[in-house]
C-alpha cells in the first residue's frame, strides 16, 4: 500500500507541476468485468474471461488513469535499484525540488520508453522461457506417467485450452471427443521436451 501511495502521490505531483515524467497507465477494459470476479474462491473459467478483458498497462510521457489500481495518476518511482524508469523519475523530481534544470526532456523520455519497453519484453520472454523449462523438467521427472487433473477453460473449434488445476498453467489440447467449457478432465503427458519448450497431452477417458 505504501508503494502505491508513493507512486501515485509523486505521479500527481509531477503532473500538477508540469515535470517531464514517465507515467504508468492502463485503459478501461472493453466491457464490464465485475461479474467475472469471484471474491470467495478461484474459478479458472471466470479468470480466463477476466484475463482476456483486462488491457495491459503501458508507459507514457503523459498522465492518465491506471484502471486496475483505480487511481488517476500512477508511476513507478519506488524501486530505483531494480528499475531504471524509477531512477529517471527520481532524478526529475529531485531536479524540480532543487530548482535545477530537468535532466531529461519530454522527447528524451519518449526515446527511453521505446528502448526500455523493448528490453522489458525481452526480459519477460527470458523469464518465461526459464520458468517453462524448469516446470516442464519437473513434470518430466516427477509426473510423466501420472494423471493430471485439469479443467477446460475455452474451446476454439475442438482446440481446447485446459488449466492444470494444481499449477494454474494452461495448455492447448486437441480432442476428437467433444468437450465443454467447465468440464473436469484428466490429462496424461505424451511428450515433454524442456529444452524445446514442448509438451503434448492426451485426454484420459474415464
Amino acid at each position: 500500500e505504501l508503494m502505491i501511495l508513493m507512486n501515485t502521490t509523486l505521479a500527481e505531483f509531477a503532473s500538477v507541476n508540469n515535470i517531464p515524467y514517465i507515467y504508468k497507465i492502463q485503459e478501461m477494459p472493453s466491457e464490464d468485468y465485475k461479474h467475472f470476479l469471484q471474491p470467495d474462491y478461484y474459478d479458472p473459467i471466470m479468470n480466463d474471461k477476466l484475463i482476456r478483458l483486462i488491457r495491459p498497462s503501458n508507459y507514457s510521457s503523459f498522465p492518465g488513469k491506471h484502471y486496475g489500481l483505480g487511481v488517476d495518476f500512477y508511476s513507478q518511482i519506488s524501486s530505483p535499484l531494480r528499475r531504471y524508469f524509477d531512477l529517471l523519475s527520481q532524478r526529475q523530481i529531485t531536479s524540480f525540488l532543487n530548482e535545477q534544470k530537468f535532466i531529461y526532456s519530454q522527447e528524451e523520455l519518449l526515446s527511453f520508453i521505446t528502448d526500455i519497453d523493448l528490453k522489458n519484453k525481452n526480459y519477460s520472454q527470458l523469464y518465461n522461457s526459464s520458468f517453462n523449462y524448469w516446470f516442464l523438467k519437473y513434470l518430466k521427472e516427477n509426473l510423466a506417467y501420472e494423471p493430471l487433473p485439469a479443467v477446460v477453460v475455452s474451446d476454439n473449434q475442438n482446440n481446447y485450452t485446459c488449466e492444470l488445476l494444481a499449477y494454474g498453467k494452461r495448455y492447448n489440447i486437441r480432442s476428437k471427443e467433444k468437450l465443454l467449457v467447465g468440464d473436469a478432465i484428466n490429462l496424461l503427458i505424451d511428450r515433454v521436451d524442456p529444452e524445446k519448450d514442448i509438451i503434448k497431452f492426451s485426454l484420459i477417458n474415464d
